[in-house]
């Protein structure tokens, strides 16, 4: 049987107030740094989230089939499941808790002989919203995606797409596009080297 994981824990695990005063923006290392009794958390949690995103992810097959029954067309179904689906809103959660969970797990780990391969792999994991969100303005959510102003052209419409599922982004202006290590690069000016390590240390 799954363990029921209280908001309680997960705000331990994330650790917000009041500690955070000490710090503005914390890093995911820093935060570890500041709450080390998460730590222990971070795996059963892990397992937790997983074991529950996988019984919700039967359920949503459920729904889609009902749906795609009503509707007569599987694409449809699904865009009814993704607009109304408590089922559907709860595994982006799960999804979004997940991510953040693996890169605290990744940071935990011990350091050994990891290759650059490892280390752009583990960069990748880090979510792209959580670092583009301080870089953007007139930032609006629809669904997965969120769509906002180009941080890397002039623009008055919003043509800038964040796919957080896929941990993608792409301007529809300028053709700008790529995964978090290369939004990180473009913002900043990093080289590859540079972005990965501010990644897996982020």
């Amino acid at each position: 049987m799954v363990d029921q994981i209280s908001d309680e824990e997960w705000m331990e695990l994330m650790a917000l107030e009041p500690r955070l005063k000490e710090s503005q923006h914390p890093s995911h290392r820093e935060l570890l740094t500041i709450f080390p009794e998460a730590k222990p958390l971070i795996g059963k949690n892990l397992k937790n989230y997983i074991d529950i995103r996988i019984i919700l992810l039967r359920k949503l097959q459920g729904e889609l089939k009902v749906e795609t029954k009503r509707w007569g067309a599987t694409w449809f179904a699904k865009e009814v499941i993704k607009n109304t689906s408590l089922t559907y809103q709860a595994i982006e959660e799960l999804n979004r808790r997940i991510s953040q969970l693996r890169v605290f797990q990744a940071i935990d780990k011990k350091p050994s002989h990891v290759t650059f391969a490892e280390l752009i792999e583990r960069a990748k994991i880090v979510p792209i919203e959580s670092i583009a969100m301080p870089h953007l303005k007139k930032v609006r959510k629809y669904g997965d995606k969120i769509v906002t102003l180009c941080p890397f052209h002039s623009e008055k419409s919003p043509s800038f797409y964040l796919y957080i599922k896929k941990n993608y982004y792409k301007c529809y202006g300028c053709d700008a596009h790529g995964d978090i290590i290369e939004f990180v690069r473009k913002i900043y000016g990093y080289s590859m080297r540079e972005a990965v390590n501010f990644l897996i240390n982020y």
